[in-house]
C-alpha cells in the first residue's frame, strides 16, 4: 500500500487575489496576499507548475519535506512576514474571524504594504485589515486609499515605493529600524500570538457586549 503524501498549498490563485503560504516548525501558517511585484521579491513567479516535485516554484508544499527541512521553511516564512505577512494558528481561526459579522478594531490586525527601496530603506502603509462592511467603524487605522490598486499593477519595487510614498507610508532607513516588520521569526510570531489574544476575546459575549457598546 502506498503512503499518503500530505500537501499544503503555497500558491492560492483566486478571482481577485492571489495568497502565498509558508508553514514554520513552529505551526500554524504565515499567509500573505502578493501583487506581482511581491511574488517576485519573495523568488516566485505566477506561472507555477503543478508537479509537487518541482522545488523552484511549487504551488504546494510535501508537509514532510518542510518539516524536514524546517531552516529553509523558517527562513521563507520570516521572509513572507517582511513584506507583511502574518502568522496564523490555523485556517479555521481565520476564517472564523476573518468573516466576523462584528467589527474588530484593534483587535484585528491590519495590513501591511511593504516597499523595499535600492537604498535598503523600508516603505509601509499601515491600514485597516478587516472587512469593508465595517468602514464606517471608528478605528486608528485607516482605510485604503481608493486608488490602493495601483499596488497591484506596479510592475518593479522601484515603481511600487512611489506609489507607496504618494499614498503617505512611513519610511524606515533599515528592516532592523522598522517596528512593523520582524527581524527573527520568533518576533513576528510572537506580534501574531498578542492579535490571537484580543481576537479571541471577541468570543466571550460579555466581552463583545463590552466593545461594541463602547465603539
Amino acid at each position: 500500500m502506498s503512503q499518503t503524501t500530505f500537501t499544503t498549498p503555497r500558491i492560492v490563485h483566486n478571482m481577485r487575489s492571489t495568497e502565498v503560504f509558508a508553514y514554520p516548525a513552529c505551526g500554524g501558517h504565515v499567509r500573505k496576499t502578493v501583487s506581482r511585484v511581491e511574488l517576485d521579491w519573495i523568488g516566485l513567479t505566477v506561472v507555477s507548475g503543478d508537479e509537487l516535485s518541482d522545488e523552484s516554484t511549487p504551488i504546494a508544499v510535501n508537509k514532510d519535506r518542510a518539516h524536514r527541512d524546517h531552516h529553509a521553511e523558517d527562513a521563507f516564512a520570516l521572509r513572507l512576514m517582511q513584506i507583511g505577512g502574518r502568522w496564523w494558528p490555523s485556517q479555521k481561526f481565520y476564517r472564523h474571524h476573518r468573516t466576523s459579522d462584528y467589527p474588530y478594531g484593534y483587535h484585528y490586525p491590519p495590513d501591511l504594504d511593504v516597499g523595499i527601496t535600492s537604498e535598503g530603506g523600508i516603505l509601509i502603509l499601515r491600514t485597516r485589515g478587516e472587512d469593508y462592511k465595517f468602514i464606517h467603524m471608528p478605528d486608528d487605522v485607516p482605510m485604503k486609499p481608493d486608488t490602493w490598486s495601483r499596488l497591484r499593477l506596479c510592475s518593479s519595487m522601484r515603481e511600487r515605493c512611489s506609489v507607496l510614498r504618494a499614498f503617505g507610508a512611513m519610511a524606515y532607513t533599515s528592516m532592523h529600524n522598522c517596528p512593523e516588520l520582524p527581524s527573527i521569526l520568533e518576533e513576528g510570531i510572537a506580534e501574531s500570538w498578542r492579535y490571537e489574544e484580543l481576537m479571541n476575546r471577541m468570543d466571550s459575549t460579555e466581552y463583545l457586549d463590552w466593545w461594541l457598546s463602547s465603539s
